[in-house]
C-alpha cells in the first residue's frame, strides 16, 4: 500500500523507479495544460451561466487563482535553476512530512467545526445553508492550510 504523498513522486518517476528532473518537467507541463483547460471551462461557464454577483465573483476568483498557478508554472519551467529548486521542494522528505501533518491538522479542524455546527443546530436551533457551509469550509481549508503550514514550519 502506498503511503500518503508518495503518489505524486511515483507518478513523476521514471521506469527505473528513480525520480528525475525531466519527469518533473513533463509533469509540470501537463499540470499547466490541465490548468489552462480549467481556466477556459470556468471562463465559458462564467460567460454562459447567469450567476448572481456572489457566485460570479467566486468563479472569477477561481479563474484568477488558476491563472496565477499557470504563471508560476511557466516561470518555473523557463529556468533550469528554478525548476531544480521546485523539484527539490517537491520531493524533499521534510516538506512531505510537514504537508501531511498540516493536512491532518486541517482535517481535525474541519471535524471539530462540523461537531460545533451540529451542536449549535441541535441545541440552539441555528440553521446554516449548505452554500454558506461549503464556502466556510473552503475558506477554512485554503486559509487554514496557509496559516497552519506557516506555524508547523516554525515549530518543526
Amino acid at each position: 500500500m502506498m503511503k500518503e504523498g508518495e503518489m505524486f513522486v511515483t507518478f513523476m518517476t521514471a521506469k527505473s523507479g528513480k525520480p528525475s528532473v525531466e519527469n518533473y518537467r513533463k509533469m509540470t507541463k501537463r499540470v499547466t495544460a490541465l490548468l489552462c483547460v480549467l481556466v477556459l471551462v470556468f471562463a465559458v461557464l462564467l460567460y454562459k451561466l447567469s450567476l448572481d454577483s456572489f457566485n460570479s465573483g467566486f468563479v472569477l476568483g477561481l479563474i484568477i487563482g488558476l491563472v496565477a498557478c499557470i504563471g508560476r508554472n511557466i516561470y518555473v519551467l523557463r529556468s533550469d535553476k528554478r525548476l531544480k529548486a521546485s523539484y527539490i521542494k517537491a520531493v524533499d522528505e521534510r516538506n512531505k512530512y510537514l504537508t501531511q501533518l498540516t493536512v491532518k491538522i486541517i482535517y481535525s479542524l474541519l471535524a471539530t467545526a462540523v461537531m460545533v455546527l451540529l451542536l449549535c443546530h441541535h441545541l440552539l436551533g441555528v440553521d446554516i445553508s449548505y452554500e454558506a457551509l461549503l464556502y466556510s469550509f473552503l475558506v477554512l481549508i485554503s486559509y487554514g492550510f496557509i496559516v497552519v503550514r506557516f506555524i508547523v514550519e516554525r515549530v518543526y
